[in-house]
C-alpha cells in the first residue's frame, strides 16, 4: 500500500513549529540588518549616544553573535524545509507561497551579510572609513605661538625651530600617506639637524622603533611651550621633552621585544595666558579621548605637568589618570592620582632661611612679583618658615625697571644685608645690579625660577649681572658626592643622546638642566611602577593597576635626590632635598644641600 504524504508523519515536523521557526529567521535578518545600519548612522554622526550605544552593544560583539546565531537558524530553517516535502499539504502549501518571496531574499541576504560582516569587521575598512577617535591634533594661536594639542608625530608640537620644516614633512607621511619609512627618514633627518630637539628622537622610537612590537606603555608628557618671546618657559619646555626622551630611549632599548614605550607630547601653551583653562581642559578631552577601544595606544598616564597645569590636573584625576609632576604647587596637595618628585615649597623657603643663618644674614629683605601665583605660594610658605622680623617686605611690577629699581633703592636705604627676590631670571638680575651699585654687600637670594637662566644667551652686562646671584634648585648635573672630575651616568646619557659628536658646550647639550633631571625621574618612577603592574597583573596595562603600582612605591632613590613618599596618601616627596647654587663666570656652582636629604 503506497503511503499518502499524510500517512508517515514521523517524517515531518509539526507546521507551527515550522512557521515559527520562519518567523524566527526573519525577525533575525531584521535585527541584523537593522544593528548594522545603526552601527553605521552612528558611526557617522559620532555623537554621545554613540559612545552609550558602543558600550550597550558591547563594542559590537553582539552583533557579531547576532550574525553568528544567524547562520545556525539559516542552517537549521533549510533542513526543516528539506525535510518537510508534503506539496498536498494544505497548510504547507499556504506557507510555502506566502514565505517564498522572504526565503529567496534570505538566501540572498544570508550570504551578503555574512560577508560583508567579515569585510566590515575583520578588514580594516571600518577603520578607514570611521577611523578611530584618537584625539591627536593641534591648533593654531597665531604666528610663532607653539601649537596647542596632543601629537605622537602624526603632527608637530615644537614647530619654532630649524629642523621644524623635517618634522612637518614626517608628519605628513604619517597623517596623508600612512609611510612610516619616509617619516622616518624625515625625523632621522631632523634629529641630526637638531641634536638637541628631542620631539623628532621621540618620533622614532614611537613610529621606528618598535615595528614588530605588539605591546605598549602610552604615556603623556605634558609641556608648556609658547611664543617664541617665552625663552624661559620653552627652553623648559624642551629640557622636561629631554628628559623624558632619555628614559623612554633607555627602557625600549633595555625591551627590544616589549613592552615598548610610546610618548605622547601634549601642550597647553602659556598658563598666563587668558585663555590658559579652555586650551588646557580641550588638551584633557585630547587625552581622554585617545582611551577609545579602537585605538592602538590608550594613554596610561602622565608626567611633565610644570606649575600652571592645574586645570588639566584636576580634569584627569576626576578621570583616574596617574601623574606625576614636575613641579611644588599648594593647590595639588592631596589631588587624587597625584604626585610630584619636587619639593614643597615649605622645604624650598625651609633651604633659604638654613642658608642664610649659615651665611649669618640677619637682616633680611622680601620681594616678590605682584600678581604672580608662583611668588604668592613662596611668600606664603617662607612667612611660615622665617621666624625673624623682616626690614622690609613688598612687591615689584613685573618687568618694570622702575620698579626694580624703587626696589633696590628700598633694600639698601633700609640697612638689609640679603633679600630674597621671588621674580624671573631677567628681572632678577637686574634688580642685583642696580641692588649691587649701591651696595655691594647685600646678598641676593631668588627662587627656583632663576635656573632657567640657563635657557636662554645673554652677553655682556647682561650676563654679568647674573654673576654672584644665590638661588634654589631642585636637581643639579653635579649632585653632592661626585667625585672631581667625574660624570655622572645620567649626563654621560644626556650627551651621548643630544651631542653625539661633540659640537657644542652648555645646557641643552651636554649639561641638562633641573627639570630634565626632574623629569627623568618622574619617568623612572612611571616605568618601574608599570613593569611592577605588568608582573602583577599579566595582562594589558590600565590607568587603574599602574596606579595601584605607583601607589605602592614608597621610595626610590632619584638623580635629583630621594624621592621617599612618607604614606600612601602622600603628594610630595618627604624631605626632598634642595640644593643652593651660585652663578659665577664659568656657569652655576653647589653650594650645598640646605633642607632635605639627597
Amino acid at each position: 500500500m503506497q503511503n499518502t504524504p499524510d500517512s508517515n508523519p514521523s517524517s515531518r515536523l509539526p507546521p507551527g513549529l515550522i512557521k515559527l521557526c520562519r518567523n524566527i529567521w526573519v525577525g533575525i535578518v531584521v535585527v541584523v540588518a537593522s544593528s548594522m545600519v545603526l552601527d553605521i548612522i552612528v558611526g557617522i554622526f559620532s555623537s554621545v549616544a554613540y559612545d552609550l550605544i558602543k558600550e550597550l552593544l558591547l563594542q559590537n560583539v553582539f552583533i557579531e553573535v547576532l550574525c553568528l546565531v544567524c547562520l545556525v537558524l539559516g542552517g537549521a530553517l533549510v533542513y526543516v524545509i528539506n525535510l518537510h516535502d508534503s506539496p498536498d499539504s494544505a497548510i504547507l502549501q499556504k506557507s510555502k507561497r506566502s514565505s517564498s518571496l522572504v526565503l529567496r531574499l534570505t538566501y540572498v541576504l544570508l550570504p551578503s551579510l555574512l560577508v560583508v560582516s567579515i569585510v566590515w569587521y575583520v578588514t580594516p575598512l571600518h577603520s578607514l572609513i570611521f577611523p578611530a577617535d584618537t584625539g591627536l591634533g593641534v591648533s593654531y594661536a597665531g604666528a610663532n605661538v607653539a601649537p596647542v594639542g596632543l601629537c605622537d608625530g602624526s603632527c608637530v608640537i615644537d614647530t619654532m625651530r630649524l629642523n621644524g620644516g623635517l618634522k612637518k614633512e614626517a608628519a605628513d607621511q604619517i597623517k596623508l600617506h600612512n609611510n612610516v619609512d619616509r617619516a622616518c627618514e624625515y625625523w632621522t633627518w631632523a634629529s641630526q639637524d637638531d641634536t638637541a630637539d628631542a620631539e623628532a628622537k621621540i618620533d622614532i622610537e614611537n613610529y621606528c622603533s618598535a615595528k614588530n612590537v605588539k605591546q605598549f606603555i602610552d604615556l603623556a608628557v605634558v609641556v608648556q611651550l609658547a611664543s617664541n618671546d617665552r625663552a624661559y618657559l620653552n627652553g623648559m619646555s624642551r629640557n622636561i621633552l629631554q628628559g623624558t626622551y632619555l628614559v623612554q630611549k633607555e627602557y625600549n632599548d633595555t625591551h627590544p621585544e616589549g613592552p615598548h614605550m610610546y610618548l605622547f607630547i601634549a601642550n597647553i601653551g602659556d598658563p598666563a595666558n587668558n585663555n590658559a583653562r579652555q586650551l588646557q581642559q580641550q588638551v584633557a578631552a585630547q587625552i581622554l579621548q585617545t582611551a577609545d577601544p579602537k585605538n592602538t595606544h590608550k594613554i596610561v598616564s602622565i608626567v611633565g605637568l610644570p606649575y600652571g597645569s592645574d586645570d588639566i590636573v584636576q580634569i584627569l584625576s576626576q578621570n583616574g589618570y596617574p601623574m606625576i609632576s614636575i613641579a611644588p604647587s599648594n593647590s595639588l596637595s592631596g589631588m587624587a592620582y597625584f604626585r610630584s618628585v619636587a619639593p614643597t615649597f615649605q622645604d624650598e623657603t625651609n633651604a633659604v632661611v638654613s642658608f642664610l643663618k649659615s651665611r649669618h644674614r640677619n637682616r633680611i629683605a622680601l620681594y616678590s612679583a605682584y600678581g604672580d601665583n608662583y611668588s604668592a605660594d613662596l611668600t606664603a610658605s617662607f612667612a611660615q618658615s622665617f621666624t625673624g622680623r623682616l626690614v622690609v617686605q613688598n612687591t615689584y611690577t613685573k618687568g618694570s625697571d622702575t620698579s626694580l629699581r624703587n626696589s633696590a633703592n628700598v633694600v639698601a636705604n633700609a640697612g638689609a644685608d640679603a633679600v630674597y627676590f621671588i621674580g624671573s631670571p631677567d628681572d632678577t638680575s637686574r634688580f642685583a645690579a642696580v641692588l649691587h651699585s649701591l651696595n655691594q654687600n647685600i646678598m641676593v637670594v631668588g627662587s627656583d625660577v632663576i635656573y632657567q637662566w640657563v635657557y636662554t644667551y645673554h652677553s655682556g652686562q647682561v650676563r654679568e649681572d647674573f654673576n654672584g646671584l644665590f638661588f634654589t634648585a631642585f636637581a643639579y648635573h653635579s649632585p653632592p658626592g661626585t667625585p672631581k672630575d667625574s660624570v655622572p651616568q645620567m649626563v654621560k646619557q644626556y650627551r651621548q643622546m643630544f651631542n653625539p659628536n661633540k659640537y657644542y658646550v652648555g645646557y641643552f647639550y651636554d649639561q641638562p638642566g633641573s627639570d630634565a633631571i626632574l623629569t627623568f625621574d618622574a619617568m623612572h618612577l612611571v616605568t618601574e611602577a608599570a613593569t611592577d603592574a605588568l608582573t602583577t597583573n599579566k595582562k594589558a596595562l590600565t590607568t587603574q593597576n599602574l596606579w595601584d603600582a605607583l601607589h605602592s612605591l614608597n621610595s626610590s632613590k632619584g638623580f635629583s635626590g630621594q624621592i621617599s613618599f612618607a604614606n600612601a596618601n602622600s603628594t610630595f616627596p618627604d624631605q626632598k632635598a634642595v640644593f643652593v647654587l651660585s652663578i659665577q663666570t664659568t656657569g652655576n656652582k653647589y653650594e650645598g644641600t640646605y633642607s632635605g636629604r639627597y
